[in-house]
Parts: structure tokens; C-alpha cells; sequence
């Protein structure tokens, strides 16, 4: 009986997929072969999940509370299931080696950088540290493992002629409007995707962001040459959609996705024979350096961006070898 539950299986995953005198030759051979092996159906579904404690989906749905977009809730629990799947033991078991070797192991297997394994390790030591907290363990083996060092990568900026360059090689009123907005508000691909019309003051060229990390609120403001071109895209669609920035034809009343933007700036930066790799978040940072360089606080740079930490913002205000040559030349004289 078992045999005929194993043949009846392969059999509908094969389907219509392979014609059918091979499909008659294949269950001749497997009638034949299957009368020198014994079948007993594999019970699986219950050892899959059996070693990822009860405390991972207690902690996703404490870190819920902290209105934390599903993205990062995502990742959260990813990185828990697979961890402890991995080293099957349980949660008061497991050692600061338990944890050292996981990261070597996951390193070694997946190719990460350190930046990505650093990240990973934070999120654990928020994990266990939950845990202690919550009187669950006895201690955080987390706590004892070093932070990992990683080289910080320069982050590229778009120059005021690239950028020229760049408005200059759009195709439509959208194209415009789009790289027009990212540069004056700084926003996120994100948050430009989810950006609707009734977000925006004209009369003070606010910009009203309420789909930022974590649901936060923040105001940021549309320059004078974005307000015009943006002005002039809405002016030119038919559709009824709330959204800012929606497809095209058949999917006019459809707000772009995350990947379409991305997809329409590189797009843009190739049509202005830009060599750089040049996505919507270069187009942010170009947004906050700018910003500094030209004087603006930083603290108000800070609430533009919508960063929690100052420190964050202050990654913009690195000096750079190009900084120190100008100011030479206007200081020692």
C-alpha cells in the first residue's frame, strides 16, 4: 500500500510533463524495481518546526508592537527559524560558541560581508537579551560574542552635473518629476511608492511622509524646480489614483512598486552615460550631503531623513579629500 501512495505521488508531480509511451516506461520500471524495496511513508511535518521554540513567535509579535514595518518583522523571524533549525538545541542550551560558529558557518556557506553578519548578530542579542528580559533564560550567550568589525564603504554622491545631466535625459513628464522629488524631499524608494497626492501642501511645498520605517511621521519639502515638474506630471494624467507616481496604460491606476523606480533611475543614469551605478538611495544620499556641505544643521537634516539616531545622519557629514582641497584654497591664502 505504501509503494502505491509513493508511485501515485511521483506520478502527479510529473503530470502532463513528459509524454506519454515514456510516462508507461517509467511505471514499468518502477513496478519492477519497487518489488526489491519496502515503503513506509516518512511522517515529516512535525519535526520541520519542532525545534524553533514557542519564544520566537512570543518575541515577532512584542516587536510588532513597536509598529516595525513588515520587512523588518520578516527578517526577524528568517534569521530565528533558520538559526534554530540549525543548531537544533534548546533555547537555554545554547552557548556564546553555539552562536560564534553559526556566523562562521553562515558566512562560509552564504558569502556575506561582515556589515551583513554584524547585522545579524545584533538581531540575536536583541532576540536573547528579549528572552533574559523576559525571565526565559538565565543569561544572553549573545553578550559575550564581539562585535564584528566591518570596512565602511564610501557612499557614493551624485554630482550637480550628473544630476543635470540626468534631468536632462528624461523620456516623460514622470521621469522628471520622479528623479525631481527624490533629490528635493530625500525620501525613501519606499516612501515614494507609497506617497499620495493628498500627502502634499502646495502652498508650503510640504511633503507629509507617514509610511516611513515604523509608521513614523515626518514633513519634508519639494524645492521650486520639483514642485513645477511635479506639478506638470500630475497636470498630464487621466487616471483617479491617489498616488503620486502610478504606472502607465493598463496599469494607470496602479501606484509604481519599489522595483519599477529603481528600474526607471538606472534606466535614466545609463540614457546620461553615467558610469556609476546609480540608484534612487545615491539619489538620498546626494540629498543629505548636499545639505551639510551647503550649511544646512544637521539636526535638520536628521528630521528630513527621518532617522532615529543622529549618529545616522552624521555619516553624511564625514569629511572628504575633495572638502579639505577647497577649503585650502579658500582658507590659506
Amino acid at each position: 500500500m505504501s509503494y502505491e501512495l509513493f508511485r501515485n505521488d511521483v506520478l502527479s508531480q510529473i503530470n502532463d510533463s513528459i509524454p506519454k509511451h515514456y510516462l508507461e516506461k517509467l511505471i514499468n520500471i518502477m513496478d519492477n524495481a519497487s518489488q526489491q524495496y519496502s515503503f513506509e511513508k516518512k511522517e515529516v511535518s512535525i519535526t520541520i518546526y519542532k525545534d524553533i521554540p514557542e519564544y520566537v513567535k512570543m518575541y515577532i509579535a512584542a516587536k510588532a508592537t513597536e509598529n516595525l514595518t513588515k520587512g523588518t518583522l520578516s527578517n526577524y523571524y528568517n534569521l530565528l527559524k533558520n538559526f534554530f533549525r540549525t543548531v537544533c538545541k534548546p533555547i537555554s542550551d545554547i552557548s556564546s560558541n553555539d552562536i560564534r560558529l553559526y556566523l562562521f558557518n553562515y558566512k562560509q556557506k552564504r558569502n556575506v560581508c561582515d556589515r551583513t553578519l554584524e547585522q545579524m548578530r545584533i538581531y540575536l542579542n536583541c532576540f536573547f537579551d528579549w528572552c533574559l528580559n523576559e525571565e526565559f533564560i538565565s543569561k544572553n550567550p549573545v553578550s559575550r560574542v564581539s562585535t564584528i568589525h566591518f570596512h565602511e564603504r564610501q557612499r557614493e554622491v551624485i554630482s550637480a552635473s550628473e544630476l543635470e545631466r540626468m534631468r536632462f535625459s528624461c523620456n516623460t513628464l514622470r521621469e522628471k518629476a520622479l528623479i525631481d522629488v527624490l533629490y528635493s524631499t530625500g525620501c525613501r524608494v519606499s516612501e515614494l511608492c507609497q506617497l499620495r497626492v493628498d500627502d502634499i501642501d502646495w502652498e508650503t511645498r510640504s511633503v507629509h511622509i507617514i509610511h516611513g520605517k515604523g509608521d513614523k511621521e515626518r514633513t519634508t519639502y519639494l524645492n521650486a524646480e520639483s514642485a513645477i515638474s511635479l506639478h506638470a506630471y500630475l497636470n498630464s494624467r487621466t487616471d483617479i489614483s491617489p498616488y503620486v507616481f502610478v504606472g502607465i496604460g493598463s496599469r494607470a491606476n496602479g501606484r509604481l512598486n519599489k522595483r519599477t523606480i529603481e528600474e526607471t533611475v538606472k534606466a535614466i543614469a545609463e540614457r546620461a552615460g553615467i558610469a556609476k551605478n546609480i540608484t534612487p538611495h545615491n539619489i538620498r544620499h546626494t540629498f543629505a550631503t548636499t545639505l551639510i556641505r551647503n550649511g544646512c544643521p544637521v539636526e535638520h537634516v536628521q528630521r528630513m531623513l527621518g532617522h532615529a539616531k543622529l549618529s545616522t545622519t552624521m555619516i553624511y557629514a564625514r569629511i572628504n579629500d575633495e572638502d579639505v582641497r577647497r577649503n585650502h584654497e579658500k582658507y590659506a591664502i
